[in-house]
């Protein structure tokens, strides 16, 4: 497989004049002090404007993307992590696994050069997909990945096994760490985050029955070899119903009621059932090493968590 292909089409370098770059909660987090202040929806300062131009266009020729994921990243160097497909055959071929194996594609602007991190298939292991990667600031790429011992359509017990992904800088496999949540809890993980430290923080949806359906949501830290160390408590996170989700009739509780800051946090709200907020969450690293989970309601829920498990929130 050649390892650096070039990708056809044309990157532009985007500048902004007078961009601001809040560093957010981070050292809050970090130290333990006390939540920021949340404010409501109408009271939050509109974001600072900036005038975008057009720095310098890089050209790569390869064939162009036709299918492009929408969790595209970047590093501190100003590469661009994106995972697209530039052909639909495997789609044709293999309808069912869908968008799940979509490789990972570093586009350095600097070397003009890209770099494809392709997803392993682990011993033992049926079936494989991945679950989103993340990028720590200075580069290093990990992805998360959920594999089947059977086929989905095995007619007995085939819980999901959670592996964390480390890779070379050439796009080979440097590490592959299966996570071992508690042995009564089965466990789809959704999104990765990876403390400065290397330790893990994974958020995901706790399943049951023979479908498989969610129970429950959990988010959890785990260290470097894969042991779990314990769950992190989000205070004012969405609420878990079960499944089916309960209907969108019952209003959720009035703002100050029972902590409630007026995020929509009901079984059902304008971003949707409790586990699709829950699969759609984002994490991002922060450079002290702390992690930015935001959770997919309206408005966001924003937590700052760091490795010691140190918990700040506020609303976006």
């Amino acid at each position: 497989m050649r390892r650096y292909p070039r990708l056809a089409g044309v990157v532009l370098v985007i500048a902004a004049g007078g961009l601001f770059a809040g560093r957010g909660w981070s050292g809050q987090a970090g130290s333990g002090g006390p939540p920021p202040k949340t404010l409501a929806p109408s009271q939050s300062p509109a974001p600072p404007a900036a005038a975008l131009y057009e720095a310098e266009r890089v050209h790569f020729s390869a064939p162009p993307p036709v299918a492009t994921l929408a969790t595209t990243q970047c590093d501190a160097e100003g590469n661009v992590y994106i995972q697209y497909l530039s052909s639909l055959q495997s789609l044709v071929q293999n309808p069912q696994r869908g968008l799940g194996n979509v490789p990972l594609t570093r586009v350095s602007v600097k070397s003009k050069k890209t770099t494809i991190f392709q997803m392993p298939a682990p011993e033992g292991y049926t079936a494989a997909f991945d679950h989103r990667f993340f990028i720590m600031p200075r580069g290093d790429v990990y992805e998360l990945m959920i594999a089947y011992r059977h086929p989905r359509d095995f007619d007995g017990p085939n819980w999901p096994d959670t592996f964390v992904v480390r890779f070379k800088d050439d796009g080979t496999v440097d590490s592959l760490t299966k996570l071992e949540p508690p042995p009564e809890v089965h466990f789809t993980a959704m999104r990765l985050g990876v403390f400065g430290d290397g330790t893990f923080l994974v958020t995901g949806l706790e399943v049951a029955g023979r479908r498989q359906l969610p129970a429950n949501h959990l988010t959890a830290w785990f260290d470097r070899a894969g042991a779990y160390k314990g769950p992190i408590t989000l205070a004012d996170d969405i609420q878990s119903t079960g499944f089916p989700p309960k209907a969108a009739g019952a209003a959720p509780p009035s703002p100050g009621e029972g902590g409630n800051t007026g995020v929509s946090q009901s079984p059902e709200g304008p971003a949707g059932p409790w586990f699709q907020q829950v699969q759609a969450s984002f994490m991002l690293p922060s450079p002290d090493g702390s992690l930015y989970l935001i959770r997919a309601t309206s408005p966001a829920l924003v937590y700052v968590v760091s490795p010691g498990g140190v918990v700040a929130r506020g609303s976006a």
